[in-house]
């Protein structure tokens, strides 16, 4: 028995300090390009990987979100549609969008005085609004003072807000 709980033991503790190795060989084999960015936060697994320094992908779970070279085409298909059809643009409310490339599309209003965005991990938030490379996707629309990211699920702040927006996204 104290053979076997001291084997166990060398085997659990050499996992536990080679999994990050191990973690690396595996993104290796599932993404076709180098892994620029990796976090684990409590919701889920971000990876940012990069193509030649101009196709960056961002996968959540293994599952790709966008892709740099042609996200455009989703963001704006999602926002100027509503923005043009709207009567008043002054308050939008963005369920999920935690990359800010849909506040960027937004943004470009000149006529919006307000956008809260509700995105459950601040992990994502944060590194879209800090990290250059990130920021940069969004230009920055995730430190506009126009905008004000809630760390929240959108049920919940959906069930707790009184406010009236002119134009509800949801980029989930």
């Amino acid at each position: 028995l104290t053979v076997g709980v001291v084997l166990a033991a060398i085997l659990l503790g050499s996992i536990f300090f080679t999994s990050g190795a191990y973690e690396r060989f595996l993104d290796k084999r599932l993404f076709q390009d180098p892994v620029v960015y990796r976090e684990q936060t409590p919701y889920q697994k971000l990876t940012m990987t990069a193509w030649r320094g101009k196709d960056f992908r961002l996968y959540i779970n293994g599952n790709i979100q966008f892709s740099s070279v042609d996200e455009y085409r989703y963001h704006e298909s999602l926002v100027h549609p509503a923005m043009a059809s709207a009567q008043h643009r002054n308050r939008v409310l963005i369920l999920g969008g935690g990359d800010g490339m849909a506040a960027r599309e937004v943004l470009r209003y000149a006529d919006v005085d307000h956008i809260d965005l509700v995105d459950l991990d601040p992990a994502v938030t944060s590194a879209f609004r800090d990290i250059d490379l990130f920021k940069g996707l969004n230009e920055g629309a995730l430190s506009d003072p126009r905008v004000k990211i809630h760390n929240t699920d959108a049920m919940r702040f959906l069930e707790s807000s009184a406010t009236l927006y002119d134009i509800v996204l949801m980029d989930l």
